[in-house]
Order: structure tokens, then sequence, then C-alpha cells
């Protein structure tokens, strides 16, 4: 049965990459339940398999509770029972797959058959990548805005540059997904080569042509978090802190005189931030029209786009303000409460291993870049990150060597 649930998620991980495009190339929206059911599938195998005591932990009894109390939004929504679902399964699946994963107990082996997939699909995202860059020609299929991919992000005012996104659904999806992958790199990918890092060449410069803002600074918090912990191993925290610190300062400094250049383009997106602000404002003043229990799953965020049921699209493009306005805010609270607790769990590991490294850069880059976007929006980075983070907490990792 373990290595049924290990095959399967091998198998999520070289289909997770392609999902968007191939959706997009066979106009066929129903191949990307193929996701779900692989996600489903092993939590049905993790269910039947898992000890009643090891559904115990804090961490996992309120990822049970946030699941449950999504699930019950239905009761409230104002969706269509249909775009109710597709909001719910857009939310739950990556944490439902955390939670599978931190159950399964893996073998060297098998993390590093996972590993190898992970390594080999997302090798052939970023050569598309490269190939997208020297202006080799990908074809999408269908371009309709209808929910499939398009082909005409372009970013930098005067200067028109094609944001690279690869076979993803658009650059901030793209972006996320690289931010995950990179996370990897600097950890996870060691169990396979000491050299590993070296993949970080190809993909950093990638994630800058993604021009995704969110998950550029989710990178850089997440090395600076990194930085951080190496440091306060050579001098005290009080030292690391004040040099992580200035690092910030300068980098905002020089951000500073570049958005006030002729290349502010590049970090605008033109009237991008005026529409948050637009749309922080509207949260505000419905504040107690969501309440408590929310607008109910599909009502907000990237699943509300192109609605099925032709409903308005609510959106923030911050994944907090998203979360309160479909669940609420007890759904918040719950949502926020899961995420201290991984933060905490992640933090308190006392092996400094590569899966830890890579959680903690995951962890902490996502944490950030929700602050800017709704990570939502790159489902692919997103269960990558999520699997991430279950394999670092992981119980079967509890007497590993550490490899670094």
């Amino acid at each position: 049965m373990k290595k049924i649930a290990v095959y399967l998620l091998v198998l999520l991980c070289l289909f997770l990459p392609f999902s968007s495009y191939l959706v997009s190339f066979f106009t066929n929206p129903y191949l990307s339940l193929v996701r779900d059911f692989l996600i489903v599938l092993v939590f049905v195998l993790v269910l039947f398999q898992t000890k009643l005591s090891k559904w115990r932990e804090v961490s996992t009894i309120f990822t049970v509770l946030l699941i449950v109390f999504t699930l019950l939004s239905y009761c409230w929504r104002e969706a269509s029972s249909l775009q109710w679902l597709r909001g719910a399964r857009f939310f739950l699946l990556p944490i439902v797959l955390f939670l599978s994963v931190k159950k399964i107990e893996f073998s060297d082996s098998d993390k590093k058959l996972l590993l190898k997939a992970i390594l080999a699909a997302s090798l052939i995202v970023i050569i598309v990548a490269i190939l997208e860059f020297l202006g080799v020609k990908i074809p999408f299929g269908s371009s309709d805005g209808s929910g499939f991919i398009t082909d005409n992000n372009l970013v930098g005012g005067g200067i028109q540059i094609r944001r690279l996104q690869s076979l993803l659904a658009g650059p901030n999806a793209f972006g996320l997904f690289t931010l995950s992958i990179i996370g990897f790199a600097v950890g996870a990918f060691q169990f396979l080569h000491k050299k590993s890092y070296f993949y970080l060449i190809l993909l950093l410069p990638v994630l800058i042509l993604t021009f995704s803002r969110s998950a550029v600074v989710g990178c850089c918090f997440g090395f600076l978090v990194l930085i951080y912990l190496f440091l306060t191993k050579k001098v005290n925290k009080f030292a690391a802190l004040g040099i992580c610190l200035s690092a910030v300062l300068a980098i905002s400094v020089i951000s500073y005189f570049f958005i006030n250049s002729s290349f502010a383009g590049f970090i605008t997106h033109g009237d991008s931030t005026d529409q948050r602000v637009v749309q922080y404002e509207r949260i505000w003043q419905t504040k107690f029209e969501i309440g408590l229990l929310g607008r109910g799953s599909g009502t907000a965020g990237p699943s509300s786009q192109y609605r099925l049921d032709g409903g308005p699209n609510h959106w923030t493009e911050n994944v907090y303000l998203d979360t309160f306005e479909e669940l609420g805010l007890i759904g918040l609270t719950l949502y926020l409460l899961l995420i201290f607790l991984v933060g905490f769990e992640i933090n308190k590991i006392k092996r400094k291993d590569g899966f830890w490294q890579t959680a903690v850069f995951i962890f902490y880059g996502y944490l950030v870049a929700g602050l800017f976007i709704n990570y939502y929006t790159g489902q692919v980075g997103l269960t990558f990150a999520w699997l991430a983070i279950g394999l670092s907490l992981n119980e079967s990792n509890t007497n590993e060597k550490n490899f670094n």
C-alpha cells in the first residue's frame, strides 16, 4: 500500500508541471482532474493505513478542522454548487496532499524516486522557458480568455518585454513554481547530488524574467531567513539580525531609485498597485458583510475568475484577505493557525538536513509572497510547496542521517 502511494506521488509530480499546458492544448479542462484523482487516492490509501494515534498532532487536528470548515461552507455558499466545488478543490487539495505526505513512511529510495521525478519534470519546464526567452514560439492551443493559457503577458511600459511563463498558467504561476523548485534545489535535491545547488544558476535568472514581483520578493525573503540562520552559527543573533536588516535596507534603497527611473514599469506593472489598494478598501468596507463565515468557497481569489455561475470575481491579490472573503474570520483564523503551527514544527526540527532547508525556504518564501499575491494562482508551485513541507515534517525523517 505504501509503495502504491509513493508511485502515485511520483505520477503526480510528473503530471503537475504539464497540467495547465495539457488543458490548454487539448482545450479540455477536465484533464486537470487528474491531479485531484491522484491526491484523493493517496489520501484514501494513507487514511486506511495510518493508526488513529498518528492523527492527534496539533497541526493535523487544525488541518482537519480547516478542511471540515471549508466543506461546511457549502451550507452558506453564495456561489452555485459547481462553483463552490471548484473553489473548494482549489483551496483544499494542496493541504490534503500535505496532510497525506506527513503520514507516509518513506524510505531513502522512495525519496530519491520522488525527487528525481520533480527534477526531471522541472528541468523540462525550465528548458522550455529558456527556449521561450530565445524566441521559440510555444503552441498553447486555445487563447480565447476562457481560463486557458494565453501568451500576451508583457511588461516594461515603453520597453515591452515578454514575461516568461513556460508551460504554466501565466508568469505568476510560473514564478511561484520556480520559487518552489528553487527551494528543492537549495536543499532537498542534495539527497540526489551534493552539487544540486548549481541548478540555481538556471533557476534564478528564469525567476527574475517572469517579472513576478511576489515570487521574487518571496525568494529574497526565503534566502534571507536561511542566511540569518546560517549567520547565527557564526555570530550572535543580534549581529546576524543587523546584517540581514542592512541587506534589506540596501535592497529597499536600490528598489526606490529603480521605481523612480525609466525602468519603473518592470516593477509597478502599470496600475496594478493602484487596483490592489482599491480592493483592500473594498474588503475593509464589506468586512461586516463577510463576517465570521465568509461568502463560501469559490467566491474569491483565482477560483472566482471565469466563474461557472457568472457571479462576481472578488480578488485582492492577497491570499489572506481572499481567504477571509471566502471563509470569513473563522476560516482565516484556522488557516493562520495552521500556518503558525507548521512554521513552529519546522523551526523546532533538530536535524538541519536538505529537506529542512527546503521547508524553511519555501515556508517563509510563500508566507511573504502571499501578502502580494494569492499564491493559489500557482496551483502547481503551491502543491509542490506543501509536498516539500510535508516531506520535511514526515515522521520517517526522524532517524535520517544528516546528508549535508
